[in-house]
């Protein structure tokens, strides 16, 4: 038996990258979190896109989305705006003022990764990663 569960192990590591994040952005005089970090970066991957998407991709739920979005959107990062085929749907997309943000993010997490990588070779990582994929298959199994 393992002396921690893989879960505990998990949720440390997610835990103390969210935080080291967090510093990050403090440093660098950025007013946004890792979570909104992420929103940006799906956005600006997708170009532009409705919120569910947003939602369904992230793995963040409804009522917590939108305070973000509207967060994003008061600190002028994104623009919603009504799609001219359906009213009910908004489009997301960044605005200037968030293109620049992912921009920095983006440069910063290059060197986020050079860091985490030290010490460990291309074979530890290969086997880190098929072992986390085996992680996420079973919990897709168990979520069926």
């Amino acid at each position: 038996m393992h002396d921690e569960s893989i879960m505990l192990v998990l949720k440390k590591t997610n835990k103390k990258i969210i935080k080291m994040l967090s510093n990050r952005y403090k440093e660098m005089n950025l007013d946004i979190t890792p979570n909104q970090s992420k929103i940006l970066m799906f956005i600006y991957n997708n170009k532009e896109v409705e919120a569910k998407e947003i939602g369904d991709r992230v793995h963040t739920n409804k009522s917590s989305l939108s305070k973000v979005l509207n967060n994003l959107e008061n600190k002028g990062y994104i623009t919603r705006t009504g799609d001219k085929d359906d009213t009910r749907k908004k489009i997301i997309r960044l605005a200037n003022k968030g293109l620049k943000v992912v921009e920095i993010i983006e440069s910063d997490a290059m060197i986020i990764g050079k860091e985490l990588m030290k010490g460990i070779n291309k074979e530890e990582y290969s086997t880190f990663k098929s072992v986390l994929e085996k992680v996420e298959d079973n919990i897709e199994r168990m979520t069926v």
